[in-house]
């Protein structure tokens, strides 16, 4: 999944891709901001959030998270 995916819906359903990608990017940058450091306080085990992490990184560029 990408961006890409979202255009080709909105176009399908005939909304508006700018308003959808305002929002696509505020969601990723909020995530890319605030997930790294809100997995670091989960009471998770180390091997979950390393693999979540892992997960993150192996996502397609415009969903990618970084920590």
């Amino acid at each position: 999944m990408s961006f890409d995916s979202f255009e080709q819906w909105a176009k399908r359903i005939d909304v508006s891709w700018p308003a959808i990608r305002i929002q696509l990017q505020d969601v990723m940058e909020r995530a890319r901001t605030l997930w790294p450091a809100m997995l670091d306080e989960l009471p998770m085990l180390e091997n979950h959030k390393a693999k979540l992490r892992a997960h993150w990184g192996n996502l397609k560029q415009d969903f990618r998270i970084t920590s």
